[in-house]
């Protein structure tokens, strides 16, 4: 890959990087590898030591790490003059007002400040009174804002100029990349007798789907002849959510159809999985859903795709192509999908259509490409 596009370009991330694990944090560390080590200074903002934490769960020690984060970017900033901030926006009011506070700590003092959006929900902050006398100056201090897809930007296109966006798409690291002999053979040995494999990678986190994925394995196990297994992989937030999860399969005779590992940081443990697997569910509703990286990384793995028509999701999962999308919260539309899924026609269909998305549009050689290109207009 050619990386000399963006020689002479120097970034300075001021951001998330795993743990934890979540999507955008992976993709930050990812699009920080990208470049030379002459290139690039990383200065890792997460506090929560890889812990999971509630949706918009405001903590004490979050913004005392952050002003001491800003101390560490002001002594760097005097340093060196890089070319850009990198940065990841928030949606929530806190997280607004951190990177505001950081933009005014690097305004004047690098030569473009680049904010990366991995919400889908980033337009509710230009909705509250609270924040309107500063959003104004925000946008106008901020020189580009990189939306994960189109259809994001075209909820905030009232507020941010066009000529102030750049979408750049998820990717995933190297490590996890299947090869297509590897799909091929995949698609060859998978028989109609086989165990139908059913896997869902993500946070364990009511909103993602999970509890609607378990009654629909209820459906499954209790009205069709299908021989199925499912994976659940993902950290928990409370080991009483567990629990009561691990109670509800035992309750419902799944114990021996469904297996829960937990939170997985070995990648070749989760290319594994997903090779192995013939269907990726995903069926969430999580308030600030963009772009899942778990969906892209089934893709990759010629996996069929279930998900639910929310946020970014329809516009690279459609039914009939690489999958089936179901409405929010609809543990039986999910059952009825597995079951059109388990014809073998039609499941090949949609799996090599989710791998020949993926090459298309996700492949991290494009978006790897895709980023140089813009680090090349800054400068």
């Amino acid at each position: 890959m050619n990386t000399k596009k963006a020689q002479g370009v120097s970034v300075l991330f001021f951001t998330n990087f795993p743990p934890p694990y979540t999507g955008h944090t992976l993709n930050n560390e990812l699009v920080f590898e990208w470049l030379n080590d002459t290139q690039k200074k990383k200065i890792n903002i997460s506090h929560r030591e890889g812990r999971l934490q509630s949706t918009g769960l405001l903590r004490i020690g979050g913004i005392v790490t952050h002003f001491q984060k800003l101390i560490e970017l002001r002594k760097e900033l005097r340093q060196r003059r890089y070319s850009c901030l990198y940065m990841t926006f928030s949606h929530s009011t806190l997280g607004f007002f951190k990177n505001y506070l950081t933009i005014l700590t690097a305004k004047g003092k690098v030569d473009f400040i680049v904010g990366h959006i991995h919400t889908g929900s980033y337009s509710s902050l230009f909705q509250k009174k609270l924040l309107r006398p500063f959003t104004l100056s925000f946008v106008t201090d901020v020189d580009r804002f990189i939306f994960l897809s189109e259809r994001m930007y075209a909820q905030c296109a009232s507020y941010i100029p066009l000529n102030k966006k750049f979408v750049l798409e998820n990717t995933l690291s190297k490590v996890l990349l299947v090869t297509e002999e590897e799909v091929e053979l995949k698609f060859r040995s998978r028989k109609k007798k086989d165990t139908f494999q059913l896997i869902y990678i993500s946070n364990m986190i009511p909103s993602k789907g999970y509890k609607d994925l378990a009654k629909a394995l209820v459906f499954l196990s209790s009205n069709s002849d299908i021989d199925f297994h499912a994976t659940f992989i993902g950290g928990w937030v409370a080991k009483s959510d567990e629990l009561e999860f691990l109670s509800f399969l035992s309750e419902n005779n799944l114990e021996k159809s469904v297996t829960v590992l937990g939170a997985i940081s070995d990648r070749q443990v989760l290319r594994r999985a997903l090779l192995e697997a013939h269907v990726f569910i995903l069926p969430t509703y999580y308030p600030t859903e963009c772009q899942p990286v778990s969906i892209i990384e089934a893709m990759n793995a010629g996996n069929a795709i279930i998900s639910t028509f929310h946020a970014a999701i329809p516009e690279y999962v459609k039914t009939d192509v690489n999958g089936v999308l179901v409405e929010k919260m609809s543990p039986l539309q999910i059952h009825n999908a597995i079951v059109r899924l388990y014809d073998f026609q039609y499941w090949i269909e949609c799996a090599t259509n989710s791998r020949r998305i993926f090459e298309e549009k996700f492949h991290p050689d494009i978006v790897k490409l895709k980023f140089m290109d813009f680090l090349e207009t800054l400068k």
